[in-house]
């Protein structure tokens, strides 16, 4: 015959008695299930963690890439207004012009132009020689800071995997 054990008294109140009796004959049957409960906890804190991290990198990377355009978006009207097309196909810029410069009539900080900067630089877009700019490939650069909110794509491609409805990376 089973016992019903009440461990909530009518005020909602727990019966210790009577939990310390139904833990002590029943707490092996329920450690399994305790178990699942606190593994499902910290999955979802995981993901939970994951989507968080996802939209915070998100965000700061349109703040960034915003400013990134606006870079290649006033480096290219200096490349038409002051460029020299080099024999190489590239177009060097005139003028020099310094970071803070830049930042000022972009209308961001110094430290975001010199990251942005570093980023062209680095993907090989554009080069800096005796402090002038060069665009190695001014259409190529235009479509690039054309082609849309890479990190939206990304964040929705991670949504997507998240939901199983898109395979990951392979």
């Amino acid at each position: 015959m089973k016992r019903n054990y009440h461990t909530l008294d009518n005020q909602g109140k727990v019966n210790e008695r009577q939990l310390a009796e139904f833990l002590t004959k029943n707490g092996q049957q329920i450690l399994p299930m305790v178990e699942l409960i606190t593994q499902s906890r910290m999955a979802i804190d995981d993901l939970v963690d994951v989507v968080g991290r996802a939209t915070i990198e998100t965000v700061t990377e349109i703040g960034f890439l915003q400013i990134q355009g606006r870079v290649v978006r006033k480096l290219l009207e200096l490349a038409a207004t002051h460029g020299q097309q080099r024999e190489d196909g590239s177009v060097e810029i005139a003028v020099s012009v310094s970071q803070s410069t830049m930042a000022g009539l972009i209308g961001a900080s110094r430290e975001n132009v010199n990251r942005a900067l570093g980023t062209l630089t680095a993907g090989g877009n554009v080069q800096v020689f005796d402090g002038h700019f060069v665009i190695a490939d001014p259409v190529g650069l235009r479509t690039k800071a054309d082609r849309g909110w890479i990190p939206l794509h990304r964040r929705n491609r991670l949504a997507e995997e998240l939901r199983g409805s898109r395979p990951g990376p392979e």
